[in-house]
Parts: C-alpha cells; sequence; structure tokens
C-alpha cells in the first residue's frame, strides 16, 4: 500500500512538473505562479521568449510584478522587444445569449505597452525600453480596414492611468499622435470627448 502511495506521489509531482514546463512563461506569470516563473527562468528558459501572444517581460509588467521585472532583466530580458501578431475575442453575454463579440488582431507590442504602474514602467525605462515603441490593433480578423497604432502613452491615457501617462511623456514619449483619417490629434480627442 505504501508503494502504490509513493508511485503516486511521484506521477502527480512528473504531472506538475511536466505541465510547469511546458506552458510558457508569459502563461504561468498570468496565472500568478510566480514561483513557477522563477524555478523555470533560473532553470534556464528564454527570458525573450517570442513563443507565446505576450512576451515573459510584457506579462510581467502588465501584471505589475516588480520581482519578475527584474528578475527577467537581469537574465537579459531585451525591454524593447515586440510580441508577436495574435488573434483575441473578447464575447459579452448573458445566460448564453451574446449580446456582443469584439474580435481583433494585436500586435508588435513592447513591455511597456501596457505596464501596470509608473514603478514597474521606472523599472523598464532605467534598462533602456523606449517610451515611442507601441503595437498596433485591426479590427478584425481578416486583416482588412482600419489598423491604428497604439503607443504606451496611448494605452496610458485610454485606461485612465494619468500619472503613468505623466511619466511616460517626461522621458520623451510623442504627444503629437495623429488619426490617419480625420487628422485629429488622439490625444486631444480621446481627453475632450465624452466617454
Amino acid at each position: 500500500m505504501k508503494l502504490k502511495l509513493r508511485i503516486a506521489v511521484v506521477a502527480i509531482f512528473l504531472m506538475v512538473s511536466t505541465v510547469s514546463n511546458c506552458t510558457s512563461t508569459a502563461e504561468l506569470i498570468k496565472s500568478g505562479n510566480t514561483a513557477a516563473v522563477v524555478q523555470k527562468i533560473n532553470d534556464g528558459a528564454d527570458p525573450n521568449d517570442v513563443s507565446d501572444c505576450e512576451t515573459p517581460l510584457e506579462a510581467a509588467a502588465a501584471a505589475g510584478n516588480k520581482e519578475l521585472v527584474q528578475l527577467l532583466l537581469s537574465k537579459g530580458a531585451n525591454p524593447n522587444i515586440r510580441g508577436k501578431e495574435c488573434d483575441y475575442e473578447n464575447t459579452m453575454s448573458i445566460g448564453g445569449f451574446v449580446l456582443h463579440r469584439d474580435e481583433y488582431i494585436r500586435g508588435k507590442f513592447t513591455p511597456l505597452s501596457f505596464v501596470a504602474d509608473v514603478a514597474t514602467a521606472k523599472l523598464l525605462v532605467d534598462a533602456g525600453a523606449n517610451v515611442k515603441i507601441g503595437g498596433y490593433r485591426y479590427n478584425n480578423h481578416q486583416r482588412t480596414g482600419f489598423a491604428y497604432y497604439r503607443s504606451p502613452l496611448y494605452n496610458a491615457i485610454y485606461e485612465g492611468k494619468y500619472d503613468l501617462a505623466k511619466f511616460l511623456i517626461e522621458k520623451g514619449a510623442n504627444v503629437n499622435q495623429y488619426n490617419p483619417k480625420t487628422g485629429e490629434n488622439v490625444f486631444e480627442t480621446m481627453l475632450t470627448s465624452d466617454k
């Protein structure tokens, strides 16, 4: 009986280890499993892995996990690395009835693009992150129609993180970003229109 229990415990340990090794670093970060991320990075996982929609540094910065941001940077993570393009879908439903489905493509964002807060942004900027590099979004999966550029400053203002927006401007973020269809300054439009 004890032998069967030991075998079961070893089998469970091996399954958990395998799941942790097969799960991308960015996914582990998003799951909040900091200990598994630290172990994976210390075991030699690539801190610049771009196999997932977000890089590990992008996921850590978006979560505001300063410990992981510092670890990834110390292991050689590039603060300007851009994630790959991925399809996304957000669905709003009640009782199984779909009210709204938002399908879009998002790509080439940097760790600074969706950073959680000023303290995390400062770590990235001090490591050389360029406040002027952003990504893009297409509003459909066919890559037709309007695609627009979203800088870290754009995202900070859009998310109502005005202290972060101020920090990015102080560090040289471009405030002269224009809508290619209307010619309007996107920040002026965002800040003066009704939400």
